[in-house]
């Protein structure tokens, strides 16, 4: 009977061990790809802080809102075109002015759109922030922040990624086996 007991409370014991090590291996995966995940949307802040930083572009942007030209904008537009060829995921980059106009752009498709009331635009005249947007058919990462020079607002910067990057991120089992399953998830605004 002693050993009966023994070997069951042997088999009980290991079960929780292992249950305890599958939970926590599941934890350090999870927090993992939510680091991984914090990282990349960092990474994007990061890059268009400094797009919006660069004072060249700064400059022309100050310049073009006191009297447009259409040198001004190739200016603007060739910085911009420059800063969006070293990052393969970037899909494109805009200039928007104080009033919500798309003056420069890596897709002149956009150029002239107004999106002043659009959230993206409102809250990126504050502060660098993202958003989820569905744009023809596909959800994107706006990344918006504004153009400051000497504490004055001159506009507003914005990146649009390709979530594929994104996408493999959430999607990576790795260490989750044939049927195991984390959910990351973004705050919502």
């Amino acid at each position: 009977m002693g050993s009966i007991l023994g070997g069951f409370s042997y088999y009980s014991n290991s079960q929780q061990l292992l249950e305890s090590e599958i939970s926590n291996s599941l934890l350090a995966i999870a927090e993992s790809r939510a680091d991984h995940l914090e990282t990349y949307v960092q990474q994007n802040i990061e890059r268009l802080k400094l797009i919006t930083s660069r004072n060249k572009l700064r400059t022309t942007l100050n310049s073009y809102n006191l009297a447009p030209s259409t040198e001004k904008k190739e200016v603007m537009e060739t910085i911009i075109l420059a800063a969006k060829e070293s990052v393969n995921e970037i899909e494109r980059i805009c200039v928007i002015n104080p009033k919500g106009i798309v003056i420069a752009s890596t897709n002149q498709t956009f150029c002239g759109k107004d999106i002043s009331e659009k959230q993206f635009f409102i809250k990126g005249k504050e502060e660098n922030v993202i958003h989820i947007i569905t744009e023809e058919g596909k959800q994107k990462l706006f990344v918006t922040g504004p153009f400051m020079l000497e504490n004055e607002f001159l506009g507003v910067g914005i990146t649009v990624v390709d979530l594929a990057y994104l996408e493999r991120i959430i999607n990576d089992r790795t260490g989750l086996g044939d049927t195991g399953e984390v959910l990351v998830a973004i705050p919502a605004e």
